[in-house]
């Protein structure tokens, strides 16, 4: 595992990562409220933000903010 500073090609998988665990950490709000975030995740807060991942040898697994 290792941990490093997000790269702007990973928003997408950012994103999903953000989503699926929103759901989980918040099961008591609709999913559809989260599903509504998406794009703003994507287009104004993660890019805004200071972003570290953990990615394994393939692929980014977690994400830091």
């Amino acid at each position: 595992m290792n941990i490093r500073s997000s790269k702007k090609t990973e928003i997408n998988k950012l994103v999903e990562i953000w989503y699926e665990s929103s759901l989980i950490a918040h099961d008591f709000i609709d999913k559809d409220y989260w599903k509504s975030q998406r794009t703003e995740m994507k287009e104004k807060y993660i890019p805004l933000s200071e972003t570290y991942v953990v990615s394994n040898e393939k692929d980014v697994v977690g994400l830091c903010q």
